[in-house]
């Protein structure tokens, strides 16, 4: 595997909401939002992922109507300084309202399934398209975390789904692939779709990948706070670099480009590019 390849772009995580399990509240007030997706862009994120709905176990459903209410006005303002953007929700009313404004792309965590007029938007405005896997809804996802073969079972789900998109009229370049960390997935599958991105890769479509302070992380470093758990996540994004992962969300952008860039200076001087 090359190391020495371009690392991946930076999706920095935006969710306007009161609930999110790692930032809920911090960005609920537009100045804030718009603040940090701005800072973000400086730290070196190449688009902002920007959600006005939680998923996290056990969070409440959010109307259309809410979600826009919340996430327009910084969408709007982070559009007006040519910030790209990509909307987090599984609604295509938010979703076509959202590209209306002058987001370029979409991130389903339901992969289309949650609202049949989603690929079909997809399609007719030609934005990047993010399909991840999961499992039931907030309310019940932590009750659905056995696999026989978590990897195999993952891979499969997207490749339906993303045939299901080409079959829309879709095109394969405008595909992300997510395997969905931790929706609803247990520690050790997590792990194992982690390290199996380079071959989540052999499907033909670019990977995404979102780990980024999750509660993986936590239990595996003992660590209660999400916002306490930097060292794991960046530990999670050099894998990924490493499996060839061509998008991360992330919280921490600052670090995690910094990590990045240090990551390839070092690879860049290892024999044949290897560990």
């Amino acid at each position: 595997m090359n190391l020495c390849a371009p690392w991946p772009k930076i999706a920095g995580i935006l969710n306007v909401t009161p609930d999110s399990f790692s930032d809920g509240g911090c960005h609920l007030q537009t100045r804030n939002a718009v603040e940090r997706g701005l800072q973000m862009v400086v730290e070196g994120a190449h688009i902002i992922d920007v959600g006005g709905e939680s998923t996290r176990p056990g969070a409440a459903r959010v109307s259309a109507e809410e979600q826009m209410k919340r996430i327009l006005p910084v969408i709007d303002a982070l559009v007006a300084h040519e910030v790209p953007i990509s909307v987090d929700t599984t609604s295509a009313l938010v979703a076509r309202v959202c590209i209306d404004r002058g987001a370029t792309m979409i991130n389903d965590i339901s992969a289309g399934k949650d609202d049949p007029a989603m690929f079909p938007l997809a399609v007719e405005r030609e934005v990047d398209i993010c399909l991840m896997h999961k499992r039931g809804n907030p309310a019940v996802m932590q009750q659905l975390t056995h696999y026989d073969d978590v990897v195999d079972e993952v891979h499969h789900y997207l490749a339906m789904r993303a045939q299901a998109f080409l079959e829309a009229g879709g095109s394969a370049g405008r595909l992300f692939l997510d395997p969905g960390i931790g929706l609803p997935k247990d520690s050790q599958a997590n792990l194992r779709l982690i390290m199996s991105m380079g071959r989540l890769r052999q499907l033909g479509y670019q990977t995404y990948l979102g780990a980024s302070r999750k509660s993986f992380i936590g239990a595996i470093c003992q660590v209660e706070d999400p916002r306490e758990r930097l060292p794991g996540s960046l530990v999670v994004a050099m894998e990924a670099y490493r499996q060839g992962v061509h998008m991360l969300r992330v919280h921490d952008v600052a670090a995690t480009v910094q990590a990045l860039k240090m990551a390839a200076a070092l690879w860049a001087h290892t024999d044949n590019n290897k560990l």
